[in-house]
C-alpha cells in the first residue's frame, strides 16, 4: 500500500479523479501532496497506535529551560504526542511534568517517555489505520474538491467511524496491562 493508494481511496469517496503520483499536475494530486502529511499526523495523534509507539529514555539538557522545574529534556524530532512520562521505565504516574515547546520539564533527574512517533512509511500502517487515514484525508479535501458542506460532514462522520474501528482492532493486539495492588494503592492515595 502506498501513499498514492491511500490518496486514491480518499479521492474515490469524494467522487474525484484518481492520481498516478503526488507529482501529477492535477488539482487532486497537488491537494493530496500538500494535505497528506497533516492528515496523517492528525490521525496518528488521535490514538495510541501500537505500530506508532516508542519508549525511550531522554537525555537531560545542560541548562533547564524552565524556572519552575529543575530539569529539561529535549523531545525526539519524530514525536507527535507524549503518551506517558516517568522517572522509571515503568512510568510513575505521580511524576509532575510539562511539555514546553520541544522540551519536557520536570524535577526528575531521569526521564522515560512513551510517545507516538511520525510514521511516514505506509507499509507500517495497519489496514484499518489506512482506512481511517484515507477518511481523514477525504474530510480535509472535501471542501476544496466538492465545495459541499454536506460531503464534508459525511467524511467527518466516516472518519470518526473508521477511527473507532481502527482503534478497536489496534487495541486487540498484545496483552492488557496488569494492575498490581501497589498500583491500585497509589491511585487511592492520590
Amino acid at each position: 500500500m502506498s501513499i498514492v493508494s491511500i490518496c486514491n481511496l480518499a479521492l474515490g469517496w469524494l467522487g474525484a479523479n484518481r492520481i498516478n503520483s503526488l507529482s501529477d499536475e492535477s488539482v487532486e494530486a497537488q491537494l493530496c501532496k500538500s494535505n497528506w502529511p497533516f492528515s496523517r499526523d492528525a490521525c496518528l495523534e488521535d490514538r495510541a497506535w501500537t505500530f506508532a509507539t516508542k519508549d525511550v529514555q531522554l537525555a537531560p539538557l545542560a541548562e533547564p529551560t524552565s524556572t519552575q522545574y529543575a530539569n529539561a529534556y529535549k523531545l525526539p524530532t519524530d514525536l507527535i504526542r507524549v503518551l506517558r512520562a516517568g522517572g522509571v521505565p515503568e512510568y510513575d504516574d505521580r511524576l509532575l511534568w510539562e511539555r514546553q515547546g520541544g522540551d519536557i520539564v520536570t524535577d526528575s533527574g531521569v526521564l522515560y517517555i512513551k510517545y507516538i512517533w511520525k510514521v511516514e512509511d505506509p507499509a507500517r500502517y495497519s489496514p484499518a489505520f489506512r482506512q481511517a487515514a484515507a477518511a481523514r484525508l477525504a474530510a480535509d479535501l472535501a471542501i476544496a474538491l466538492t465545495e459541499s458542506k454536506s460531503i464534508f460532514d459525511a467524511m467527518e462522520t466516516m472518519y470518526s467511524k473508521k477511527l473507532i474501528a481502527a482503534a478497536s482492532t489496534d487495541g486487540m493486539q498484545g496483552r492488557a496491562q496488569k494492575l498490581t495492588s501497589d498500583q491500585l494503592t497509589k491511585v487511592r492515595l492520590q
